[in-house]
């Protein structure tokens, strides 16, 4: 299967959204480099020191070319689901290509209104946040 897109280094973001001197969500972005334009999905989980996941996602329609992609996670999701204090490992980034037709589906086998989605990357180990 040809490789429709490429990750280039991951950077992480903390925003404060209502200007309070406090971080609201911490938002993990990549420059990727795409050469097939579609409706894509972006997700990437953290990963906490007890083992504990969270995943964080965009929908997004990308055009060929160059460009970026981001996930978002909110403190608070970060402290109810992982449980610790950082630094979070950033695992298991995936950029996929939404297609019309079954081909290759990710996420939860047991949920079933997921979109089919063909998978252009292998779940790929990043840094810590």
């Amino acid at each position: 299967m040809p490789t429709s897109a490429g990750f280039g280094t991951f950077l992480d973001q903390a925003v404060d959204d209502n200007a309070n001197g406090l971080t609201d969500r911490i938002v993990v972005t990549v420059p990727v480099n795409v050469q097939i334009a579609g409706q894509y999905r972006f997700a990437l989980e953290l990963k906490g020191s007890n083992g504990k996941l969270l995943e964080g996602r965009s929908n997004l329609a990308l055009a060929t070319g160059a460009q970026q992609v981001s996930a978002s996670f909110d403190v608070m999701d970060i402290i109810r689901e992982l449980g610790v204090d950082g630094p979070y490992q950033r695992v298991n980034a995936i950029l996929a290509r939404q297609t019309a037709t079954p081909h290759c589906s990710i996420g939860r086998p047991e949920s079933g209104d997921e979109p089919d989605l063909h998978d252009l990357f292998p779940r790929q180990r990043h840094i810590f946040i």
